[in-house]
């Protein structure tokens, strides 16, 4: 005689068979909770000066504009953190992302924009390639739609550069926890990497057409970059490229409102 083998063991039925439905749907709704709060958050920053620019301090003493932006990122940075905390609690997934990332990670070919790495090239040489291009061609556009060939007071940009390189590292900070770790947090584990980089870059670019710069130029510009900063994220694993190349748009941004402001 044989010893009787292991049954064999049943085949699931009932809840059973599908014991990730109702988690599949609880996290359903919990990322389009997160996603609300992401494109709330981004309806509500624009209307920042006329929602608690007038709560924060005065800053008497100093420029009237620059105290008008010092008190308008006060709010904003606190709308950020609170756009975080919910998706981090929401999404426990996107906490992966709340970091530098590997800035030497590999680049995933994208041809159809000409970009073509070489195997020796990673994020830190396409990165530094980009941070050379696309602030030049935002340059150009800022000095279209804000200087206008009205000229520039040169002196009073360069007086106010700490202040436009302070304000540009906190902008950066505000607008990718919002808009790019919130949309790649949400979505990065429920979509394709390029349809969450094609999302984070749609919101992004909408947003500017009211913004600086603005218009249909800068909405194609700002579609562009979120993108390509979206894709940085979800390539490194952290905001470490995402908030350098985005910083250095905005002190090209700042220093020309300054310079404009005379």
């Amino acid at each position: 005689m044989t010893a009787p083998g292991p049954a064999a063991p049943e085949a699931p039925t009932g809840a059973q068979a599908r014991p990730s439905a109702p988690g599949a749907r609880t996290t359903g709704v919990r990322t389009a909770a997160a996603l609300a709060v992401v494109v709330l958050a981004t309806a509500v920053l624009p209307l920042g000066n006329a929602l608690w620019a007038p709560l924060a301090p005065a800053f008497p003493g100093l420029d009237a504009d620059l105290a008008a932006r010092l008190r308008y990122q006060l709010g904003a940075l606190a709308l950020a953190a609170v756009v975080v905390a919910a998706v981090a609690w929401l999404v426990p997934g996107s906490r992966r992302f709340l970091r530098l990332g590997r800035l030497d990670a590999p680049v995933v070919p994208v041809p159809a924009i000409g970009l073509r790495p070489k195997p020796s090239e990673t994020w830190r040489q396409v990165g530094a390639g980009f941070a050379v291009v696309v602030t030049g061609v935002t340059a150009l556009i800022v000095g279209l739609q804000v200087l206008g060939g009205g000229g520039a007071d040169l002196e009073r940009a360069v007086r106010f550069l700490p202040w436009a390189l302070l304000l540009a590292a906190s902008n950066a900070l505000v607008e990718e926890s919002i808009t790019r770790f919130g949309v790649v947090g949400a979505l990065a584990d429920r979509l394709p990497p390029q349809a969450v980089y094609l999302a984070s870059g749609a919101l992004f670019g909408v947003a500017h057409y009211w913004g600086v710069p603005g218009g249909l130029p800068g909405v194609a510009a700002a579609g562009f970059l979120g993108w390509l900063l979206a894709k940085s994220i979800g390539e490194t694993g952290g905001l470490g490229w995402a908030w350098f190349l985005h910083f250095l748009q905005d002190v090209v941004i700042f220093s020309a409102l300054f310079a404009a402001a005379s």
